[in-house]
């Protein structure tokens, strides 16, 4: 089975930037998810027309340690749900 990645295939900044993304993610696949750190989800999502508490796309805090259990349980999220369009969401510093 192939793969692929596109890296970016749109670029879009400035204000009101996020609320572009729950579309953006529905145009490249048919179940997102937004991998947040703690920073992320409680100062950048409120306020972006991005609901951390919505079905699509679903918000998951990541726990701020890449290591093996973290992606072990960030792995059988995406197959569980069967997430097929990913993005990573931090700021400076997490």
């Amino acid at each position: 089975m192939f793969k692929k990645a596109v890296f970016p295939g749109k670029y879009i900044q400035g204000a009101g930037a996020l609320r572009e993304l729950p579309a953006l993610m529905d145009q490249l696949g048919k179940k997102g998810l937004i991998l947040a750190s703690p920073s992320a989800r409680e100062k950048v999502l409120p306020g972006s027309g991005v609901n951390p508490g919505a079905a699509a796309p679903r918000v998951e805090l990541f726990r701020g340690e890449c290591c093996e259990d973290e992606l072990a349980r960030l792995s059988a999220i995406i197959a569980k749900e069967r997430v097929d369009v990913l993005a990573g969401m931090g700021r400076e510093g997490d």
